[in-house]
């Protein structure tokens, strides 16, 4: 049995929170070989430790710890966040200062795996742990915004200690590599992996209830249900789905919350475009209009590995690209 710490600055507050659900499912598919301690930031709860159990009903737990962070992480993410409110920046180094400490109290022969590299790495670059680290998507592009002097080391340090480095898509992987010498792109290609993020699964409750929203906008609007699923912030581009709608007649069905709620809700207005839009909902409610959907509409650009697109997939539901 191995036993893992797992450093994330996304995790789930409940069960059916759809923030970073897909490294809570990692971390359940862990414990089925072993203790598992995640180290995450409070994120608006009051920070301390709590035991979770496997919502799909196996044995498996874990114990999750939540660390003080200033309010810098939380729905609808860090860079959102310090939009919002500036000073949460220094809530990184209060969350970095925490995890560090928890991680050294814990047994040096547990394996250490970050989700982002950045920063859930650091805490053990700190202590000179070797680590496994898995790469969703921000923090490669923050390591390839980073100007080469800085870049470099930092991206030495990681492949230092690192014994294994997940990339959730080949395109991701590619587009850190395009930024690196060749040494460096040798070194990480010696230790990177390609493995989506694992995904709940897609149950028939979930198909059931998409059924029952399908036939009742059907009765209440007719014509084609379009559906956009994701958090309202400039990278998603919902507002290329809003002006689809709008051209295309379409009857449009927006599910998630952030800054950009008020601006989108007027564009809507402005093009036309029937859009109802729904604030933030469970997974489960999300997964279910993506199940109603005659097609889901997609425009994010920035994307490692959607799990939106994935759950679509899975459902069987059709894809427009915008």
């Amino acid at each position: 049995m191995t036993a893992t710490v797992l450093l994330a600055t996304s995790f789930p507050q409940s069960a059916d929170d759809a923030a970073g659900h897909f490294v809570r499912t990692d971390a359940f598919e862990r414990a089925q070989h072993g203790a598992v301690h995640v180290l995450t930031p409070a994120a608006g709860r009051v920070p301390g430790v709590v035991e979770e159990r496997d919502p799909l009903g196996s044995s498996a737990k874990i114990v999750v710890e939540r660390l003080p962070d200033r309010g810098l992480f939380g729905w609808p993410g860090a860079v959102a966040r310090v939009r919002e409110r500036p000073l949460r920046l220094f809530g990184a180094a209060t969350f970095l200062r925490a995890a560090t400490t928890a991680l050294a109290r814990r047994p040096a022969d547990e394996t250490i795996v970050a989700h982002w590299a950045l920063p859930s790495a650091l805490p053990a670059v700190a202590l000179g742990r070797r680590m496994r680290l898995v790469s969703h998507g921000g923090d490669i592009r923050a390591l390839c915004k980073l100007p080469a002097p800085l870049r470099t080391p930092l991206l030495r340090a990681l492949l230092a200690q690192t014994d294994q480095w997940e990339f959730v898509s080949e395109t991701l992987l590619a587009s850190l590599l395009d930024r690196l010498s060749d040494g460096d792109a040798t070194a990480l290609r010696r230790v990177a992996r390609v493995r989506p993020a694992p995904l709940a699964p897609i149950e028939a409750h979930h198909r059931a209830a998409g059924a029952q929203l399908r036939a009742a906008h059907r009765q209440a609007h007719g014509g084609p249900l379009l559906v956009s699923v994701g958090r309202l912030i400039p990278s998603k581009r919902v507002d290329a789905a809003i002006r689809h709608a709008a051209r295309t007649h379409g009857s449009l069905v927006v599910v998630g919350d952030g800054p950009e709620a008020a601006k989108l809700e007027a564009l809507a207005k402005k093009t036309g475009a029937a859009a109802t839009f729904l604030g933030r909902v469970d997974r489960g409610t999300a997964v279910a209009w993506i199940a109603a959907a005659d097609a889901l509409v997609f425009a994010s650009k920035m994307e490692g590995c959607s799990t939106v697109l994935r759950e679509a997939q899975a459902l069987g539901t059709p894809v427009v690209h915008v």
